[in-house]
Protein backbone atom coordinates (compact mmCIF):
# COMPACT_ATOMS: atom_id res chain seq x y z
CA UNK A 1 0.00 0.00 0.00
CA UNK A 2 1.42 3.41 -0.93
CA UNK A 3 -0.01 6.48 0.83
CA UNK A 4 0.52 10.00 0.40
CA UNK A 5 1.30 12.26 3.54
CA UNK A 6 0.32 16.12 2.71
CA UNK A 7 0.84 18.43 5.33
CA UNK A 8 0.75 22.41 4.65
CA UNK A 9 -0.40 23.53 8.23
CA UNK A 10 2.89 25.54 8.28
CA UNK A 11 5.52 27.69 6.29
CA UNK A 12 7.60 24.40 6.01
CA UNK A 13 5.17 21.66 4.00
CA UNK A 14 6.21 18.08 4.42
CA UNK A 15 5.36 15.33 1.44
CA UNK A 16 5.92 11.71 2.48
CA UNK A 17 5.49 8.78 0.74
CA UNK A 18 4.74 5.43 3.02
CA UNK A 19 5.44 2.36 0.95
CA UNK A 20 3.93 -0.73 2.75
CA UNK A 21 4.26 1.16 6.33
CA UNK A 22 7.38 2.41 5.80
CA UNK A 23 8.57 5.51 4.82
CA UNK A 24 9.83 5.74 1.90
CA UNK A 25 10.35 9.29 0.47
CA UNK A 26 10.15 12.74 2.18
CA UNK A 27 10.39 16.24 0.86
CA UNK A 28 10.27 19.27 2.68
CA UNK A 29 9.78 22.87 1.18
CA UNK A 30 10.17 25.60 3.17
CA UNK A 31 10.60 28.09 0.01
CA UNK A 32 8.75 29.21 -2.28
CA UNK A 33 6.37 32.46 -2.84
CA UNK A 34 3.33 30.70 -3.63
CA UNK A 35 2.65 27.60 -2.13
CA UNK A 36 -0.32 26.76 -4.75
CA UNK A 37 2.12 27.11 -7.66
CA UNK A 38 5.19 24.62 -5.95
CA UNK A 39 2.50 22.00 -4.75
CA UNK A 40 1.54 19.63 -7.73
CA UNK A 41 5.24 20.07 -8.77
CA UNK A 42 6.72 18.86 -5.44
CA UNK A 43 4.36 15.85 -5.49
CA UNK A 44 5.07 14.99 -8.69
CA UNK A 45 8.90 15.32 -7.61
CA UNK A 46 8.15 13.33 -4.35
CA UNK A 47 6.26 10.61 -6.65
CA UNK A 48 9.18 10.09 -9.09
CA UNK A 49 11.90 9.56 -6.31
CA UNK A 50 9.83 7.24 -5.34
CA UNK A 51 9.77 5.29 -8.54
CA UNK A 52 5.47 5.47 -8.23
CA UNK A 53 3.08 7.61 -10.66
CA UNK A 54 0.16 9.09 -9.06
CA UNK A 55 -2.21 6.21 -10.16
CA UNK A 56 0.15 3.64 -7.60
CA UNK A 57 -1.02 5.76 -4.54
CA UNK A 58 -3.80 4.25 -2.47
CA UNK A 59 -4.24 6.47 0.17
CA UNK A 60 -4.14 9.78 1.08
CA UNK A 61 -3.56 11.27 4.72
CA UNK A 62 -3.85 15.01 4.98
CA UNK A 63 -3.07 17.51 8.01
CA UNK A 64 -6.57 19.58 8.20
CA UNK A 65 -4.79 22.11 10.59
CA UNK A 66 -4.42 24.02 12.62
CA UNK A 67 -2.53 26.61 11.53
CA UNK A 68 -2.04 29.04 8.23
CA UNK A 69 -5.16 29.47 6.65
CA UNK A 70 -4.05 29.64 3.08
CA UNK A 71 -1.90 27.02 3.00
CA UNK A 72 -4.13 24.61 4.87
CA UNK A 73 -6.89 25.44 2.69
CA UNK A 74 -4.78 24.41 -0.03
CA UNK A 75 -3.37 21.17 1.09
CA UNK A 76 -6.66 20.25 2.12
CA UNK A 77 -8.03 20.89 -1.38
CA UNK A 78 -5.07 19.04 -3.41
CA UNK A 79 -5.47 15.97 -0.99
CA UNK A 80 -9.26 15.67 -1.74
CA UNK A 81 -9.09 16.63 -5.20
CA UNK A 82 -6.63 13.87 -5.68
CA UNK A 83 -9.00 11.35 -3.36
CA UNK A 84 -11.98 12.31 -5.41
CA UNK A 85 -9.91 11.78 -8.93
CA UNK A 86 -7.75 8.99 -8.07
CA UNK A 87 -10.88 7.24 -6.08
CA UNK A 88 -8.76 6.27 -3.37
CA UNK A 89 -9.52 6.91 0.41
CA UNK A 90 -8.71 10.22 2.38
CA UNK A 91 -7.71 10.19 5.93
CA UNK A 92 -7.82 13.76 7.70
CA UNK A 93 -5.94 14.63 10.90
CA UNK A 94 -4.86 17.85 12.97
CA UNK A 95 -0.93 18.60 13.66
CA UNK A 96 -2.05 18.93 17.58
CA UNK A 97 -3.33 14.85 17.55
CA UNK A 98 -0.31 13.98 15.59
CA UNK A 99 1.90 15.85 18.63
CA UNK A 100 -0.12 14.39 20.84
CA UNK A 101 0.41 10.90 19.40
CA UNK A 102 3.88 11.72 20.50
CA UNK A 103 3.44 11.61 24.20
CA UNK A 104 2.64 8.41 24.99
CA UNK A 105 1.07 9.82 28.52
CA UNK A 106 -2.21 8.32 28.06
CA UNK A 107 -3.83 10.78 30.75
CA UNK A 108 -5.46 14.01 30.28
CA UNK A 109 -2.63 15.66 28.64
CA UNK A 110 -1.94 19.15 27.63
CA UNK A 111 -0.86 19.95 23.44
CA UNK A 112 0.98 23.06 22.73
CA UNK A 113 1.60 23.71 18.81
CA UNK A 114 3.13 27.93 18.36
CA UNK A 115 2.77 30.09 15.46
CA UNK A 116 4.04 33.91 15.26
CA UNK A 117 1.91 35.11 17.65
CA UNK A 118 0.40 32.67 20.04
CA UNK A 119 -0.34 28.83 20.94
CA UNK A 120 -2.69 26.23 19.55
CA UNK A 121 -3.61 24.29 22.16
CA UNK A 122 -5.07 20.68 22.70
CA UNK A 123 -6.66 18.99 25.89
CA UNK A 124 -6.93 15.11 26.17
CA UNK A 125 -9.37 13.26 28.00
CA UNK A 126 -8.50 9.31 28.24
CA UNK A 127 -6.28 10.19 25.06
CA UNK A 128 -8.89 11.92 23.07
CA UNK A 129 -8.51 15.20 21.96
CA UNK A 130 -11.54 17.09 24.31
CA UNK A 131 -11.11 20.98 23.18
CA UNK A 132 -8.88 22.77 20.62
CA UNK A 133 -8.35 26.48 21.20
CA UNK A 134 -5.78 29.66 20.52
CA UNK A 135 -4.15 31.95 23.00
CA UNK A 136 -1.73 34.95 22.06
CA UNK A 137 1.50 34.55 23.70
CA UNK A 138 0.21 36.11 27.03
CA UNK A 139 -2.71 34.44 27.54
CA UNK A 140 -0.49 31.54 26.47
CA UNK A 141 2.24 32.21 29.82
CA UNK A 142 -1.01 32.51 31.76
CA UNK A 143 -2.27 29.47 31.35
CA UNK A 144 1.16 27.70 31.41
CA UNK A 145 2.07 28.96 35.09
CA UNK A 146 -1.27 27.01 35.47
CA UNK A 147 -0.97 23.56 34.04
CA UNK A 148 1.28 21.15 32.54
CA UNK A 149 1.90 21.70 29.42
CA UNK A 150 3.67 19.55 26.72
CA UNK A 151 5.88 21.54 24.58
CA UNK A 152 8.01 22.09 21.62
CA UNK A 153 7.14 18.48 20.80
CA UNK A 154 8.64 17.22 17.78
CA UNK A 155 7.39 14.51 14.97
CA UNK A 156 8.89 10.84 14.26
CA UNK A 157 8.03 10.69 10.86
CA UNK A 158 8.90 6.59 10.84
CA UNK A 159 6.60 6.01 13.50
CA UNK A 160 3.59 8.17 11.94
CA UNK A 161 2.17 5.89 9.72
CA UNK A 162 1.11 4.19 13.07
CA UNK A 163 -0.62 6.68 14.04
CA UNK A 164 -2.31 6.66 10.13
CA UNK A 165 -2.94 3.05 9.96
CA UNK A 166 -5.25 3.80 13.32
CA UNK A 167 -7.35 6.37 11.55
CA UNK A 168 -10.62 6.00 10.21
CA UNK A 169 -11.06 6.70 6.13
CA UNK A 170 -12.98 10.38 5.96
CA UNK A 171 -15.94 10.97 3.62
CA UNK A 172 -14.05 12.35 1.14
CA UNK A 173 -16.46 15.59 1.19
CA UNK A 174 -16.81 15.93 4.70
CA UNK A 175 -12.62 16.79 5.25
CA UNK A 176 -12.41 20.68 6.06
CA UNK A 177 -9.71 22.68 7.22
CA UNK A 178 -9.54 23.24 10.75
CA UNK A 179 -9.58 27.00 12.04
CA UNK A 180 -9.40 27.76 15.86
CA UNK A 181 -7.72 31.40 15.23
CA UNK A 182 -9.79 33.98 14.57
CA UNK A 183 -9.21 36.24 11.60
CA UNK A 184 -7.57 39.55 13.19
CA UNK A 185 -10.46 41.74 10.83
CA UNK A 186 -13.35 39.82 13.00
CA UNK A 187 -11.67 40.89 16.38
CA UNK A 188 -12.46 44.19 16.11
Amino acid sequence: MNILYIDTHDKEVNLIIYENNILKRQLIINEYKQLSEVMINSIDRILNDANLELKDINQICVVSGPGSFTSTRIGVTIAKTLSYCLNVDIKCTTYLEILGYQVKDNSNKIIEMPEKNGHFIATYKDDIVSEMFYLSNKEYEEYKNKNSVYENLSIDYQQLIEFIKNLPTSNKFDVNPVYIKTIGALNG
